[in-house]
């Protein structure tokens, strides 16, 4: 397998006229197969907004969908979390999902976000990698 995150672009400061956005953060090489990962963390929280993901991000990693590679948003749930009254102890939780199924979900309306209760479990066809356990990408 190889991998390569990409790095991030220096800041030069206020007089920067242009700079490149990243379409994901890290790619890797599995099998032969072509995998882009768009990474994200939700830190003492367990709910991770859709807007935390930007449009062009999701647009590129569409595109690599659309040739037939995977495409995923890696969520990582960090600390502990509140959802109404009851509290979710949350260490460290990955969440892999495809940007095909992230793309539908943010154009319901009546959905704005992921919460760490549906993680897990299917629900939204999502791959999982939890607590050290893989399920296949």
């Amino acid at each position: 397998m190889y991998y390569y995150k990409i790095p991030d672009s220096p800041y030069v400061g206020s007089e920067t006229r242009f700079q490149l956005k990243k379409p994901f953060d890290l790619f890797l090489i599995k099998d032969g197969e072509f995998i882009a990962i768009e990474a994200k963390y939700c830190k003492g929280n367990a709910r991770f907004p859709f807007k935390n993901v930007k449009e062009h991000q999701i647009d590129a990693l569409l595109d690599i969908e659309e040739h037939g590679c995977k495409a995923y948003i890696m969520i990582n749930f960090r600390g502990e979390g509140v959802i109404a009254t009851k509290a979710i102890r949350v260490k460290n939780f990955l969440e892999l999902v495809k940007v095909s199924k992230y793309s539908s979900m943010t154009l319901e309306e009546t959905r704005y976000m992921i919460d760490i209760k549906w993680c897990g479990r299917g629900i939204w066809g999502i791959d999982v990698l939890f607590d050290g356990t893989q399920k296949s990408l």
